[in-house]
């Protein structure tokens, strides 16, 4: 299970761990630990999701291989909007996406996945 941070729409965060993420399902099944010793499950609307960051960063492709990738600006809900050159291999699925993407003059990769719920997304080919 892919650890993650989940941070809601109303400014929630939530560490968790999640089976894989594909956003085939309106839902996202989550496990995470609270002050009780015992694991807690939960699932949650796709529609109370803004962003999710799975796993840890990873040192970016070289230069020129994330030149050659899609750019996309992620407008979320609340008005930030997120630039970022994004990775062949994106995962879409009915209900959003996840995308590794490196941002301008960062030398990390990270992984974001987004519910459609949470704004719009927009690249070039």
């Amino acid at each position: 299970m892919p650890a993650v941070v989940i941070s809601f729409v109303d400014g929630e965060v939530l560490h968790a761990d999640t089976p894989e993420i594909t956003f085939d399902h309106a839902v996202l099944e989550a496990e995470f630990r609270s002050v009780d010793p015992n694991t807690e499950r939960a699932l949650f609307p796709m529609t109370a999701i803004r962003q999710i960051i799975v796993g840890d960063s990873v040192p970016a492709p070289p230069a020129e291989v994330v030149a050659a990738w899609d750019r996309a600006a992620f407008h979320f809900m609340d008005g930030e909007v997120l630039r970022a050159s994004i990775s062949p291999d994106v995962v879409l699925g009915r209900h959003g996406g996840v995308w590794p993407i490196v941002e301008p003059g960062s030398d990390e990769m990270r992984t974001i996945g987004s519910p459609g719920t949470a704004g719009s997304h927009s690249g070039r080919a």
